[in-house]
């Protein structure tokens, strides 16, 4: 509650000062010292009866509660939208590993619709093991990255990155987990076939070489025989 009236609200029912979040520890300090010296030196003002009706106060309140409503319904329009329209596939899933939601991204990715995933875990397209290993790692570190390999509702394999990390309410406890997935197969593919080329030549050239050697060893032994040759040969 930050705004002007917000402010007004405040100190009609009494207060000295009003300090806005963020503050800094600075000026907050300074603030709170002089409020504590002037009720010291008896110039602070302690009101023993509202300064304005309760009437109004209670529609000041009210119009606050609408302000602060409609400035968090937009808040969550905002991230519904940077939600829904990530280019990544994000899916929210409870702190016991089941699938709350996911984006347009999420459900052309993997080929499933939100009512297929409700009651399922990652498992559905990352496998039971690997799905275990990732939930015990999630609750041992608190956050999971890796690439791997995962499948489409078809069987399709696809190689992803995956990023999962924690929702947390104000005691620490996890509430929901968001997961952020991205196809890297076409990247992957590529790795694959320069690490097959590299291999390739490798061998191409172990084999350049060997032959190199080999012909080396056959040329001396082709000289040698020659010399022998022209020992047994007239003069």
């Amino acid at each position: 509650f930050i705004s002007p009236d917000d402010e007004k609200l405040a100190l009609s029912l009494g207060a000295s000062r009003y300090i806005s979040k963020p503050a800094d520890i600075e000026s907050f300090l300074e603030t709170v010292q002089k409020v504590v010296d002037e009720y010291k030196e008896g110039r602070l003002s302690v009101p023993v009866a509202l300064h304005t009706p309760e009437s109004d106060i209670f529609e000041m309140y009210k119009e606050s509660i609408g302000r602060k409503f409609d400035e968090k319904v937009r808040e969550l329009e905002l991230y519904r939208q940077i939600f829904m329209n990530s280019n990544e596939a994000v899916s929210v899933i409870d702190s016991e590993g089941f699938y709350r939601e996911q984006n347009s991204s999420h459900r052309v990715l993997f080929g499933y619709s939100i009512e297929e995933l409700m009651g399922k875990t990652p498992a559905i397209y990352l496998g039971e093991s690997m799905f275990a290993a990732m939930y015990q790692t999630l609750k041992k570190r608190g956050v999971y990255r890796s690439e791997l390999i995962s499948y489409k509702k078809s069987g399709e394999a696809l190689y992803v990155d995956l990023s999962v990390f924690p929702i947390s309410d104000e005691k620490g406890d996890v509430i929901f987990y968001i997961s952020i997935g991205r196809d890297i197969t076409t990247r992957k593919k590529i790795e694959m076939e320069l690490r097959e080329r590299v291999d390739e030549l490798e061998r191409f050239y172990e084999t350049a070489v060997n032959r190199e050697l080999k012909m080396k060893e056959l040329k001396e032994e082709i000289n040698g025989l020659k010399e022998r040759l022209s020992k047994y040969e007239p003069a």
